[in-house]
């Protein structure tokens, strides 16, 4: 919960109000030190063959001064802007000298495999994005503790820890951005080296003043000692959901297992009775691009797919009341299928990046003239990824547990966080019920390769989509009545 807090929080810096508080003191420390930046700069040009290459002048020697001067100036940087008591003079430069070779040491090893990791494109480039961030934070944390071996180890992971609490700060001010210039800029070797410098000194004020700010406000997090009770607290989350996984694999069992089947299918057809009674309409909606084209039939669709499978865990849910259209508009049904909407989104693009690494796989030469077999081994594989890491039975759980907390249905990372630890402590489970009608999903995907095949797997997708959501709400309900406290106010 600390980690979406911090999170919730750095977003906040993205307000307007903020945003300017945070750039008018960051324009302040660049003011006060724009000497030592233009001296620095100064120093930088004189080293650079490209600007002797002008005069018709090349000095080998040169482009390894300025690579070394590089190391040196970002350190030096970094130790003019922080904020200090002391008055920033030579002794107070060095005062740092033992931090300073320790730094310029390691980083004659990990410049240059930096250097080397940019070379593998995309990737490379953003290791070098998120390694950026994380070398301030460890330099303004090791400035700020005693020498020591304990105390330099301690930086880095104070430093990672600021950078992953941070993290939807840091990549919307610096990492897409600075990507996007990078990737335009580097092209230009006279000019490039000036404007990634130029960069680099905007940057280091603004996380410096960041890290200030946010040292300020999650002190405790940060340097009060919390691997004890980690150890502690990771011991009993464990020993609990080696307990919650035994009792899931309980439902497994043939009787227990026909009673829950059995249960999740009454389940699913008196929800589908009252479905079919108020929402039957957005059918239309979800097949309109089989039969006209178009960008806005497609976005109906997607919009309608969200409605449909919001809207039917809304009808398998157990209510004691009436399921009418008073009982869908006092759930602000509007409202929380947006915010479905948004995660559905989020969790496919997450785990479209899992996939992307997995797929490589699939794609052989032995399937190269079978599309077939092709399109279904992808297939399998993005199926059992998507299982193994449980993101539609956490979607599902989400969804409840937006609609069953009063409390803190506003608060979607609360409901979040309940969705993704039920879907953990029950994961054999889930697992277990995904790989039974797997032969179904995947019976759904192979139609597309039929006459009209495309228009019948749209609506098989919904019933195999349903019939695994009744699983999921029938489980909800079981260790809801037997856990609620574990779920709602541990």
């Amino acid at each position: 919960m600390y980690l979406f807090e911090s999170w919730k929080e750095s977003f906040l810096f993205l307000k307007p109000k903020n945003l300017k508080l945070l750039g008018l003191v960051t324009l302040r420390i660049l003011a006060s030190s724009y000497l030592f930046f233009a001296y620095a700069i100064l120093l930088f040009m004189f080293f650079d063959n490209n600007l002797w290459g002008l005069f018709g002048i090349r000095i080998p020697e040169f482009n390894i001064i300025q690579k070394i001067l590089l190391i040196d100036l970002f350190f030096l940087f970094i130790l003019v802007t922080r904020p200090s008591v002391k008055k920033k003079s030579i002794s107070y430069f060095l005062d740092y000298i033992r931090h300073f070779i320790i730094w310029f040491c390691i980083s004659l090893v990990l410049y240059p495999m930096l250097d080397l990791i940019v070379k593998y494109g995309f990737w490379g480039i953003l290791f070098n994005l998120v390694a950026f961030p994380l070398e301030i934070f460890f330099i303004l944390f090791f400035l700020d503790s005693r020498l020591g071996v304990k105390n330099f180890f301690s930086s880095f992971q104070r430093a990672c820890k600021m950078f992953f609490f941070n993290l939807p700060f840091i990549i919307i001010i610096f990492l897409v951005p600075y990507y996007f210039v990078f990737s335009y800029v580097h092209k230009i070797p006279i000019i490039s080296k000036y404007i990634n410098l130029l960069f680099l000194i905007g940057y280091i004020c603004l996380f410096t003043n960041f890290y200030v700010k946010r040292l300020h406000d999650q002190f405790r997090i940060y340097f009060h000692s919390m691997f004890v009770h980690f150890i502690k607290y990771a011991k009993e989350y464990f020993f609990s959901l080696m307990k919650s996984w035994k009792t899931s694999l309980a439902f497994l069992k043939p009787k227990t297992f026909q009673s829950f089947t059995k249960e999740a299918l009454v389940t699913m057809v008196s929800g589908y009775k009252v479905w079919f009674t108020y929402f039957s309409f957005l059918l239309i909606f979800y097949i309109l691009p089989h039969f006209v084209g178009g960008p806005i039939p497609v976005f109906l669709h997607y919009i309608s797919y969200v409605f449909i499978f919001f809207t039917l865990i809304l009808c398998f849910r157990s209510t004691e009341g009436e399921k009418n259209f008073s009982y869908f508009w006092g759930h602000k049904m509007y409202l929380f299928v947006f915010f479905f909407a948004f995660l559905v989104m989020v969790f496919r693009f997450l785990f479209s990046i899992l996939f992307a690494g997995v797929s490589i796989f699939i794609k052989a030469e032995v399937f190269e003239n079978y599309p077939v077999y092709n399109h279904m081994g992808i297939v399998l594989v993005k199926k059992l990824v998507m299982y193994m890491t449980f993101i539609s039975p956490i979607l599902y759980f989400l969804a409840l547990f937006i609609v069953d907390d009063k409390k803190h249905a506003h608060n979607i990372f609360i409901s979040l966080g309940r969705a993704t630890k039920m879907a953990l402590f029950n994961y054999p489970f889930c697992f277990a019920i995904a790989i039974l009608l797997l032969p179904l999903d995947l019976f759904v995907n192979g139609l597309f390769f039929f006459d009209a095949g495309e228009f019948w797997s749209s609506l098989l997708f919904v019933f195999y989509k349903s019939l695994f959501m009744a699983f999921m709400v029938t489980l909800y309900k079981k260790i809801i009545e037997k856990h609620y406290d574990f779920y709602f106010n541990s």
